[in-house]
């Protein structure tokens, strides 16, 4: 694995490309005190895992109720996160951010009322063959279905997991 060195109070925590592991140790310990994981090699931490073998973070989980007059905007910062539909009265709607390579957010639909991912200002979602226009969207309103979708450069979202039927435009 990639460790890290001397990174300093205030300092980003950001594992080297390609380096699924790293530890950090305390001075003077042969134990690692704390597990890193990027589980795509992105650099991008997606475990922390703790000498014990506990997990010390975990994706999070939103239940998001936004509609069409005011979509849930999506940030960097919360990549990775889990976002369901559960308890909305109408479709619930996201916006992705700009597309930047290794961030992805997965999506399920818990109410039949439905979700719709939306792209930025242009950016592209493929679903296997099926790709949007620019700023176009996917969406689905069975309930169960699921979509994680990663972005690979500055302009797409690909889904890596797809779950049911989704419809793209």
């Amino acid at each position: 694995g990639f460790g890290f060195s001397n990174i300093g109070e205030g300092q980003t925590l950001f594992m080297k490309p390609g380096y699924p592991d790293a530890y950090w140790k305390t001075h003077g310990s042969s134990a690692a005190i704390f597990h890193f994981q990027s589980h795509d090699g992105s650099g991008y931490v997606d475990s922390i895992i703790i000498n014990n073998g506990g997990t010390f973070i975990r994706r999070g989980v939103e239940a998001n109720t936004a509609g069409s007059g005011t979509p849930n905007a999506l940030t960097i910062t919360e990549t990775y996160k889990v976002l369901t539909n559960e308890g909305v009265t109408a479709k619930n709607y996201h916006t992705l951010p700009s597309a930047e390579a290794g961030i992805q957010f997965t999506f399920i639909v818990q109410d039949a009322d439905g979700i719709r991912v939306v792209a930025n200002t242009g950016d592209t979602i493929r679903l296997a063959g099926t790709v949007s226009g620019s700023a176009g969207y996917t969406e689905s309103t069975t309930i169960g279905d699921s979509v994680t979708l990663v972005a690979i450069n500055a302009t797409e979202w690909v889904a890596t997991s797809i779950i049911g039927t989704w419809s793209t435009t």
